[in-house]
């Protein structure tokens, strides 16, 4: 995607200047007017940098207030539709900005890890550091294959043993030989009932000996893996149990907690152009707000693009299925072992399709060892996919520990998994993204369906 767009005063330069660095250091490709043109040759360089941007932040002061080409610049901005991130640093948000949301710099602050998030959405972020590898972890040492103290323990008994049976051959051979040793106490010794000491064990005499009634086992017939719906699509099955939702990464994923979820089954493949074409053609599905890729059987089986929330909910319900949960989508993902991506920690180009690997969409299923614990394709990378759950930051904070279905309203949905334009931080299994449900209009948004059991 294309760079961020710094519009500013100049006397607001040392500013700006921090500002600029920090965003290059948290990985953004940023331009502002390093070398300044003159009349019309400047107007038009500032337009081409502005239609080519994917984000524009303008930071607004009392004196950015009061310089007409600041102002010029927001204004051309908001007219090509760009994406604008005020930076109030002093006075009010302008007139022409009120429905914009702003983010508080004031007292020379820089701006947060919020903000920076909000940016990442919109445009490339590349990571400025690369992580560094674990260390090496020590060798524990070999354990013998036998305990030596259980070695120990078993010689022990053995020569224990011995000794009992060679004292009672002693013992027999002793009493033969001096009669002063009584009848009873040999039979005592040698656990051998004699003439002189007899055992009768007394039963009840009128109370029935009860017999215990064998109770049949019922097996369970177990759910199949995979599934063919009625429209032909493929479902594999997540099991009923509990997993680690959430990370210590962002606010909005904390905390890490526990959550139940009973079984149900998950598209195996992210939906198609064709699959969802199929429902077009029914009459029940719209057409996706851009066409041209879907229009185009090269695509067929690339997953469709340009449709909103309420698009996809359709297509689900038409099929006899429905959107995910947000905890369904993410137990799909990552399995119960809390991994960062469907197949463990490290992610390439090999696994996923992300930000520098393809440049579009790939044909769904083309990753085979990006597949989640449940054999389930895409689901980090190629296109983000609508949940079903309205968006809350503070959600995780209290919610249900049992089939949690998300906040009961809001204003934006929730979308999993990053997509093709965006980096590897979008792609974590636990990462949570949102837009308002009637927004079509990006060419990275998806999704799958789920389905209960009967």
């Amino acid at each position: 995607m294309g760079h961020i767009f710094v519009s500013y005063s100049r006397k607001d330069e040392k500013y700006v200047k921090r500002l600029i660095e920090t965003l290059e250091s948290e990985g953004f490709d940023v331009w502002y007017d390093r070398e300044m043109l003159t009349g019309e040759e400047w107007i038009e360089a500032i337009n081409q940098k502005i239609d080519e941007c994917a984000a524009f932040v303008i930071v607004m002061t009392d004196n950015s207030k009061d310089s007409k080409w600041v102002r010029r610049e927001v204004l051309y901005a908001m007219q090509e539709g760009k994406k604008v991130f005020p930076l109030l640093r002093q006075g009010k948000l302008w007139m022409l900005l009120q429905d914009v949301n702003y983010f508080s710099v004031t007292d020379g602050a820089l701006p947060d890890e919020k903000f920076f998030r909000q940016l990442a959405k919109f445009t490339s972020r590349t990571p400025a550091v690369t992580p560094r590898p674990k260390p090496p972890q020590p060798r524990l040492p070999r354990q013998p294959l036998i305990d030596p103290q259980t070695v120990l323990k078993v010689i022990g008994g053995i020569v224990a043993l011995l000794l009992v049976v060679f004292g009672i051959s002693r013992l027999g051979s002793y009493t033969s030989q001096n009669e002063s040793v009584t009848p009873e106490l040999t039979a005592t010794l040698l656990v051998k009932p004699t003439s002189t000491l007899t055992f009768t064990a007394a039963l009840p005499t009128e109370t029935a000996i009860p017999i215990e009634t064998a109770v049949p086992t019922i097996t369970p017939t177990p759910l199949p893996v995979e599934i063919t719906d009625e429209k032909g699509i493929r479902m594999n099955l997540v099991p009923a149990g509990t997993f680690k939702m959430g990370s210590e990464k962002y606010d909005d994923e904390k905390p890490i907690h526990d959550v139940y979820l009973d079984a149900f089954y998950m598209d195996m493949y992210e939906v198609t152009n064709a699959a969802y074409k199929n429902c077009v053609d029914a009459g029940k599905c719209e057409l996706p707000s851009n066409a041209d890729k879907y229009n185009d059987a090269a695509y067929a089986e690339h997953p469709v693009v340009y449709v909103n929330w309420n698009q996809a909910k359709t297509y689900c319900e038409w099929r006899g299925s429905r959107l995910p949960t947000e905890a369904e989508w993410e137990k799909a993902a990552r399995g119960v072992d809390g991994r960062t991506y469907p197949w463990g920690e490290v992610i390439d180009c090999s696994k996923a399709n992300y930000y520098g690997c393809v440049g579009s969409t790939s044909k769904v299923g083309s990753y085979e060892s990006g597949k989640s614990p449940y054999g389930i394709y895409d689901m980090a990378g190629n296109v983000w996919e609508w949940a079903n759950d309205w968006y809350d930051e503070n959600y995780y904070q209290s919610s249900p520990t049992s089939n949690p279905l998300g906040p009961s309203s809001g204003q934006y949905r929730v979308l999993r998994g990053g997509s093709w334009v965006n980096v590897n931080l979008f792609a974590r299994s636990a990462y949570r993204f949102n837009l308002t449900p009637d927004n079509f209009v990006l060419s990275n948004i998806g999704f799958r369906c789920a389905r209960s059991l009967p």
